[in-house]
């Protein structure tokens, strides 16, 4: 008797109004067999409800081929799902997770990396004891980005905002993940304070919309 075979499923749980097209066709794409499921404006008590349904019709065997997808626009709303999922998670019916609101992960990735690359290749080293500022950093892009130079050895990372508030707040929140002190939130609402936030950073990223 042959052993049963199963397709990949993508379960997208999108916290926004209408789920983007990106990563679905993406997926389909890149895996044509695969299944796409869809659910929009999800909630963290939807999530907790859909994994939950989602983890055994298929055994232990077959939750190996089901991913889920978290996405949406709101940072904490996405993060609360995810926190939902798993606690509901345990093996052996521990699915794939995959997350990045609306691309910000990955392009906080590739920007940090791109850094990296051109830190290197102007002889000034790796993040190790840097002191790195990141502009408007208190979106999606700007907390992963601040997120990884803290967790990549600098020494002292800066994330401005127009809003001080804002600001410390994102800073905290990025200290207490890590256990460190080295994230710093400032008020960069002026040129001036603009100024006063990059002086003394080997590396600067710039995180905000286009004008």
């Amino acid at each position: 008797m042959s052993s049963q075979s199963f397709r990949p499923i993508f379960i997208f749980l999108d916290a926004d109004r209408h789920a983007s097209p990106f990563d679905i066709l993406m997926v389909i794409d890149l895996i044509p067999d695969a299944v796409v499921l869809k659910y929009e404006q999800v909630t963290p008590d939807d999530a907790d409800k859909i994994v939950s349904d989602a983890m055994f019709p298929r055994g232990p065997k077959g939750a190996k081929f089901t991913k889920i997808f978290v996405n949406g626009k709101d940072l904490d709303t996405v993060n609360a799902i995810v926190d939902r999922i798993k606690k509901r998670m345990f093996p052996p019916f521990e699915l794939s997770v995959i997350v990045d609101p609306r691309g910000s992960y990955t392009t906080a990735s590739a920007a940090v990396l791109k850094t990296l690359q051109l830190s290197m290749k102007l002889g000034l080293g790796t993040f190790e004891g840097k002191t790195i500022t990141v502009l408007a950093g208190t979106g999606p892009v700007g907390i992963a980005a601040a997120w990884l130079y803290a967790m990549e050895g600098a020494s002292k990372v800066i994330v401005t905002s127009r809003e001080l508030s804002k600001a410390q707040r994102i800073a905290s929140l990025i200290n207490n993940e890590l256990k460190v002190n080295k994230v710093v939130g400032v008020e960069a609402k002026a040129p001036e304070q603009v100024g006063e936030a990059i002086k003394d950073s080997t590396i600067v990223l710039s995180t905000g919309r286009p004008a």
